[in-house]
């Protein structure tokens, strides 16, 4: 199954010097746009199953990321946002009292993220414990 997946900009070219890959011409308007497209196309095709991926690592070297800049300030954040219409509409609900629900998408994205991590951190030990078995 493939998902789509959006990214505020990407320029690795400090890493990758001559073979590097740029988005050139990047804005918080088109991020903003790509975005919002890409929900749309999740959720014509999935409902409220739908995930759209955010590369945005906070990887300045890569130009990857969300945080506010001197360039523009905290527009790609905005952008991402659900009022600006291309962040999840709905990613989580108050009811009257304020006690918040989160819709099953957003519990989706956690879970996985979180089994994620859990694959990651048991990968390093595994590393790890090689590494020390050589020593």
């Amino acid at each position: 199954m493939r998902y789509p997946a959006v990214a505020p900009g990407w320029d690795n070219t400090a890493r990758r010097q001559e073979n590097a890959t740029v988005y050139v011409g990047s804005t918080p308007m088109k991020y903003g746009n790509w975005l919002k497209a890409a929900r749309r196309r999740e959720a014509a095709a999935r409902a409220d199953r739908g995930l759209v991926f955010v590369n945005a690592w906070n990887e300045w070297a890569e130009g990857a990321y969300l945080e506010p800049d001197a360039g523009h300030g905290t527009a790609y954040l905005e952008a991402t946002l659900p009022s600006s219409g291309g962040g999840l509409e709905v990613a989580s609900v108050a009811d009257a009292h304020g006690a918040l629900f989160w819709s099953y998408p957003h519990l989706r994205s956690l879970a996985l993220a979180f089994a994620g991590s859990i694959l990651a951190v048991r990968r390093r030990a595994k590393n790890h414990a090689a590494r020390r078995r050589r020593l």
